[in-house]
């Protein structure tokens, strides 16, 4: 991957990443002459079948030149058999996860891949006027430079027009195409590497040639890569025959020269890729800034180098065996905090075949860097080129040309994206060295058949893709866009993914203010609520089944209704539910009812506790209408009493006796504990009266009035929860007074000691148990509690001698 630097896309808003949560490795770090005297052991590999011998010998280098324009342009390489993962797989493609039919996945579209449509006819239109031959490299600043297969430069500005052509002709039969190509740090200066080893540096201000480098690589090798450092005088470059060159650029009176150096000797290792670390202006300061550190990925290793003050190896990794696969390496800049401070640092990406690395380069000073890693991740699918969008989402290619979006920290595959239409450009006749001869070796080039280095360049939050006739770019979609892309699919879809971004978990998210939760959760809430509106009106007219059947018709809006109710109540508007999106339920009449009944189980399970009193006033009606007496009973119990018409709902309750919802609202709403239970023993007294035995409701009325007797002298709610303790603590008290009161005509109840002498006429036994329970709480166990209880046997004694209907022996009975 072709990493452009300038300007880098550094966020300083983005997640910062925890330290703590990782372990440093502790290992010793070998010197540069001991890598350089390592075997590499990827000579021992079986390759794949593919062979120079077929590749002419220098003294045809005539025929090789025309051969190659063919070679670079029409070229497709085959597809790879897949190799055996000697890893545990941990990450699998999105593509390749089962799925709905249609239905995208709860990351909805995260990329969008466009064509740069009038660069990409200016790039034809040139190529065809200019006889300038396919594109092969790509480098992206805030300029746009495409190399050709005919040693052609052009160059693009913002707007996709092309500024100026670099190169001629004669430069292209001479020095071969465009094999490499990268812009300095304040876009003046652009290096240019060919095919026949000779590197050109260019003034892009006015198109001036400033340097011809002809001896910065041995001869018979192609330029794979060039790259300018963050100081304006030094750039490396590597070449086909695995070696790495430092390229120290002079003037002396006025005179422009280059001194190469060579880094790194390919004769025991080749190098296929390089990567100079860039840093921005925002950390000029920074501990690394003046090491120029340069990572290198060989066939078998990663290593990083710091060039100043000299040269030294400052990180090593070996890779595993992958013939078939390059490595890949890609710097970035992100927020680490660790020792209860952030701080910037690069964090270095590196991969072959299907296992991607990561690891933070943490600076302990000024001068020493340690390599933290951080984690390992192990894919199905093997990649071909990577690029970081920001730093918790990258891009990866796989061998079948599918863009693979994942996001970093919770190692997500978000989005599978198929790019083959694009037709990539691929680097082989470069890494064949086919321009010099064909002098490589068997492993270079067998890597080399799906190199794609400089057709992936990450530049500002874009990927730009180059392909045989066009460019493209990948974007990360805005969080708006995403969710009106879903809809395309279905609003629950749509919703499913708003209340990612209205959570905050949705992962590749841009667009929401990061640092600001309620102004995010604001925007999006908005976005749900238009959603959901336009989803009622649907299901009331297009998506509405139109057999005719009622049952169809239930079914249906009983599956919309829930949606509109989970989504308002998750966001925090359920006053919308019961306006805009009710009155649109209410035109219908089947609708209406399924919506009312659809809110009975979010009152059951507490999660809808206030209703609008218009929509009470129907729900009770529509209830009373069918007669489901006993469900309207279990809401009232759970709905806030501020929610309800007292008026309408007590009137309903006394006359269907709903008698838990009548104890309970008093209770809840009023704070009143004895009148509801005095006005009920009344009712229970009247009937005792007649002689006559007592009915199925009034039975049920006795035995509720004995357990709420018993919950207020354990102080607890009733028919369920928990009261505060100094209401717990009052309630016990009223109810002890209400129990020893001799005469309560006031509240229309009879006799002496009204309350003990209708229970046990109610049922003695019963009574006397309730009683025996609750002396054994707290409340009646110490010396106040003991008078107490010995206050309730005397009126039970006086209560059962004095009356009739009481014989001695049920005293002897009841328990003691």
């Amino acid at each position: 991957m072709e990493d452009s630097n300038f300007p880098l896309d550094f966020n300083e808003d983005e997640e910062t990443l925890d330290e703590d949560e990782f372990n440093i490795p502790k290992f010793s770090l070998p010197t540069l002459e001991s890598i350089l005297a390592e075997p590499d052991d990827e000579s021992t590999l079986v390759l794949d079948e593919l062979s120079l011998s077929n590749v002419p010998d220098e003294g045809t280098s005539s025929i090789i030149a025309e051969s190659i324009n063919a070679l670079s342009e029409d070229y497709r390489p085959p597809e790879l058999d897949a190799l055996k993962n000697w890893e545990t797989t941990s990450i699998a493609s999105n593509e390749s996860r089962p799925k709905e039919r249609g239905i995208k996945s709860v990351h909805g579209s995260v990329i969008s891949l466009n064509r740069m449509t009038m660069l990409s006819e200016n790039l034809a239109s040139s190529a065809e006027k200019r006889n300038a031959g396919r594109p092969t490299v790509l480098a992206v600043s805030s300029l746009i430079g495409v190399g050709t297969s005919r040693g052609f430069v052009l160059i693009f500005d913002t707007d996709q027009k092309l500024k100026m052509c670099l190169g001629t002709p004669q430069i292209g039969e001479k020095y071969g195409g465009v094999s490499a190509l990268e812009f300095n740090i304040d876009v003046t200066r652009m290096l240019v590497g060919y095919s026949k080893g000779e590197i050109l540096m260019y003034d892009i201000t006015n198109g001036k040639l400033l340097r011809t480098i002809t001896d910065a690589t041995p001869p018979g090798t192609a330029v794979l890569h060039v790259k300018f450092t963050d100081d304006l005088t030094l750039a490396v470059c590597n070449d086909s025959g695995g070696s790495v060159f430092e390229l120290n650029f002079r003037r002396v009176m006025g005179v422009r020269s280059c001194e190469s150096r060579c880094l790194f000797s390919g004769s025991r290792g080749e190098v296929c890729t390089i990567a100079p670390l860039h840093l921005t202006q925002v950390i000029a300061d920074h501990a690394v800034r003046d090491r120029h550190l340069l990572a290198m990925g060989t066939l078998t290793k990663v290593f990083v180098v710091a060039l100043r003050p000299k040269t030294k190896v400052v990180f090593l990794h070996r890779l595993g065996m992958n013939p078939s696969s390059a490595p890949l390496i890609s710097w970035k800049l992100s927020h680490f905090k660790y020792n209860d401070h952030t701080t910037v640092d690069p964090m270095l990406m590196f991969a072959r075949g299907d296992v991607v690395y990561f690891f933070h380069a943490r600076c302990e000073g000024w001068g020493d860097i340690k390599f933290v890693h951080l984690r390992t991740m192990n894919l199905t699918y093997k990649i071909i080129n990577l690029a970081w969008i920001n730093s918790q989402t990258i891009v990866l290619v796989d061998v079948r040309e599918q863009l693979h979006v994942l996001d970093v920290d919770s190692q997500t595959d978000l989005e599978s994206k198929s790019a083959d239409h694009i037709k990539m450009v691929y680097n082989n006749a470069t890494f064949k060295s086919i321009a010099t001869g064909g002098n490589v070796s068997a492993a270079l080039a067998t890597v080399g058949e799906r190199a794609c280095y400089h057709s992936m360049v990450s530049n500002g939050g874009s990927i730009y893709l180059l392909g045989y006739d066009s460019i493209y770019t990948a974007t990360l979609n805005n969080w708006k866009d995403r969710i009106n892309i879903a809809l395309t699919y279905s609003h629950q879809h749509a919703l499913k993914l708003a209340l990612t971004f209205y959570n905050g978990t949705a992962k590749a998210a841009i667009g929401l203010p990061s640092g600001n939760r309620e102004e995010r959760m604001n925007l999006v809430s908005e976005m749900i609520l238009e959603i959901l509106v336009e989803f009622v009106d649907l299901s009331m007219t297009s998506l509405c089944p139109d057999s005719g059947k009622l049952q169809v018709l239930i079914d249906f809006y009983r599956n919309v209704v829930p949606v509109c109710v989970d989504h308002c109540l998750h966001i925090g508007r359920v006053d919308v539910l019961f306006t805009r999106i009710y009155e649109r339920f209410r035109d219908d009449c089947v609708a209406h009812g399924a919506f009312l009944e659809c809110l009975e189980p979010y009152i059951i399970n507490d999660r809808l506790m206030i209703i609008n009193p218009q929509v009470m006033k129907d729900f009770i009606e529509h209830y009373q209408a069918k007669n489901m007496l006993e469900s309207i009973e279990q809401c009232l119990l759970h709905l806030s009493v501020e929610s309800l018409d007292l008026n309408q709902v007590m009137h309903m309750c006394w006359a269907y006796g709903l008698y838990d919802a009548i104890i309970s609202i008093h209770s809840r709403g009023m704070n009143d504990f004895i009148t509801p239970f005095c006005e009920l023993l009344l009712m229970l007294q009247s009937s005792l009266k007649t002689g006559n035995p007592l009915s199925d409701k009034l039975t049920t009325l006795g035995n509720k009035l004995l357990v709420y007797m018993s919950s207020c002298l354990a102080g607890i709610a009733y028919p369920t929860g928990n009261l505060a303790r100094s209401t717990s603590m009052s309630v016990k008290d009223q109810m002890f007074e209400c129990l020893t009161t001799p005469f309560m005509t006031e509240k229309g109840l009879e006799g002496i000691y009204p309350v003990v002498q209708t229970l046990l006429h109610f049922s003695t036994k019963e009574f006397l148990n309730v009683l025996s329970l609750n002396f054994a709480e707290e409340y009646f166990r110490d010396e106040e509690g003991c008078s107490k209880v010995q206050c309730i046997v005397d009126i039970l004694l006086q209560v059962m001698v004095e009356n009739e209907g009481f014989r001695v022996n049920t005293l002897i009975q009841a328990p003691p």
